[in-house]
């Protein structure tokens, strides 16, 4: 069943992508890209897939295919190669995606582009995060983090995902220290309301907290991202499935 998306803005620093567990493309292997990379020049980015132009002009912060739904890719190694916008030279990014067939996947362009050419641990690059999009048990969602924000508080900040008003100082965070470039695992959640809240590693000062409605059969990836040219914790965007 095809899926299509909109776009809301929040104040705090997370891309969240709501998915269900159905979506589009041709293929068995699918995939969903999203820029993460907060100081992306004017004109963002034009991504060639195999050598074949794939998408253009990608800002910060954008989600492709758009309207936003997966886009079926052969499996194994498929090079991607992200260009600034109107260049076919000298790639920011040159990178093999060996995806696996059958799967869905989230692939995340994160790091600094100010970092280019670099070793850096934020130099450019991509990153692709398997998707779980097997339906939640009946009357639940599920949350996933992944944490693609050089400025992140500590490098490795705890995530909680609690009932709104909660006081953490009273609980454990649900995925603690979770470093540049991972993912969480998923975490079930009675349909409700919930506070998605940002703290340093082993510290209770909350850096961000953002409310979401999930509802039943509801599956949510928060992505740490920074503001726009970077330097910490900024404007997300909420991706969100239009049924």
């Amino acid at each position: 069943m095809p899926r299509r998306f909109k776009i809301l803005p929040f104040a705090l620093a997370i891309v969240v992508l709501g998915i269900f567990a159905a979506s589009c493309g041709s293929g068995n292997t699918k995939y969903q890209l999203v820029s993460a990379i907060a100081d992306t020049p004017t004109g963002g980015f034009d991504i060639t897939l195999n050598g074949s132009a794939m998408f253009s002009g990608v800002g910060f912060q954008m989600a492709e295919p758009s309207p936003t739904s997966y886009k079926g890719i052969s499996s194994g190694s498929d090079t991607l190669e992200v260009f600034l916008a109107g260049q076919t030279a000298n790639p920011i990014i040159n990178s093999a995606l060996n995806l696996s067939s059958g799967n869905q996947y989230t692939v995340i362009m994160m790091g600094e582009y100010s970092e280019r050419g670099t070793t850096n641990q934020f130099a450019p690059a991509v990153q692709p995060f398997t998707d779980d999009n097997t339906a939640p048990t009946s009357g639940n969602g599920k949350f996933r983090i992944i944490n693609a924000s050089p400025s992140a508080p500590s490098g490795s900040p705890d995530i909680y995902i609690v009932p709104p008003g909660t006081d953490i100082n009273n609980v454990n965070a649900t995925f603690p220290a979770l470093a540049y470039g991972q993912k969480s695992t998923y975490q079930s959640e009675t349909a409700g309301n919930y506070s998605v809240i940002v703290t340093p590693q082993g510290n209770k000062t909350q850096y961000l907290t953002q409310n979401y409605a999930l509802s039943s059969g509801q599956i949510y990836t928060v992505v740490l991202v920074d503001v726009p040219n970077g330097g910490a914790l900024g404007t997300p965007i909420l991706l969100t499935d239009l049924q």
